[in-house]
């Protein structure tokens, strides 16, 4: 909840009002406490205006958020230029998700500095890369992004380090991409050190990853042990596809059909459950 911003000023009628919105929000009466932010807000609280257009926007009432962030981004709550930004990026309205990521940005907002970076990188590739490493940031987001700039103009020696960097700071996405600059470089062992880290950080793809490189090394039952992790722990059919294959390969004709069921069954389209959404009472 918002309380950022508040001037001393703020009276002890608006602060209990508030505190009496947070509480009916952690209970799940979102109407009273949407009622109480109201109050909040008109008795000076400008946080509580914050907080009421973060309850409006979780059941889709975004005019309605919008209004009331625009309220408090103008008493200077940062947190709502940023929502303001965000829905406005997701929107398709990039002028006016840079001109709420900027005002968050000057506040040192560092989900608005990594969403500027990334609005920005098609046209200003240059300004992208000051955000990111602003020493605030420090993020493994942030890490993540540099390294991609650098690998997007096949720079890979630059992106190497901060890829590292992020996977780090546990991005798996920053320690799957290391495994492929790696890779690219000509460092097959430290391609499968980072793409087993990546494995550990629950990226979809790394446990594949290595199964592959060492069954092309023809070590042909530690790939398994890892296709089977690929098939098992994150549900890629190809994984069940690959132990398959290794299976039929050594005439076990059992487990060969076993492993393709399985694949089979990892492959199929969701199911769509159809139900309903509602929203608590007071």
């Amino acid at each position: 909840m918002s309380d950022a911003g508040q001037s001393p000023e703020v009276t002890a009628e608006a602060r209990e009002l508030h505190e009496r919105g947070v509480e009916a929000l952690r209970e799940g009466r979102a109407l009273d406490a949407e009622d109480l932010f109201r109050e909040a807000y008109e008795a000076g609280h400008a946080g509580a205006a914050n907080d009421l257009g973060d309850s409006l926007a979780v059941w889709r009432d975004l005019d309605g958020a919008r209004k009331w962030w625009r309220r408090a981004a103008d008493a200077g709550i940062t947190g709502a230029a940023y929502s303001l930004g965000l829905h406005a990026d997701e929107e398709g309205d990039p002028e006016e998700a840079e001109r709420w990521y900027r005002r968050a940005a000057a506040d040192e907002h560092r989900d608005a500095l990594l969403n500027l970076g990334k609005l920005l990188e098609g046209r200003d590739e240059d300004e992208s890369m000051r955000l990111y490493l602003r020493p605030e940031l420090g993020s493994d987001k942030a890490a993540f992004n540099i390294g991609r700039l650098y690998d997007n103009r096949g720079q890979l020696t630059a992106a190497e380090p901060w890829y590292r960097r992020a996977a780090e700071r546990g991005n798996p996405s920053g320690a799957f991409n290391l495994g492929h600059v790696r890779l690219d470089l000509g460092n097959e062992d430290g391609a499968l050190q980072a793409w087993r880290h990546a494995a550990d950080l629950q990226h979809q793809d790394a446990a594949l990853s290595v199964g592959i490189i060492l069954a092309r090394g023809g070590d042909e039952d530690g790939a398994g042990e890892w296709f089977r992790r690929a098939a098992r722990e994150f549900g890629d059919p190809r994984g069940a596809r690959k132990l398959a294959t290794y299976y039929e390969a050594r005439g076990d004709a059992a487990e060969a059909t076993r492993w393709t069921a399985l694949a089979e069954r990892l492959s199929a389209p969701p199911v769509e459950v159809i139900g309903m959404t509602w929203r608590p009472d007071a």
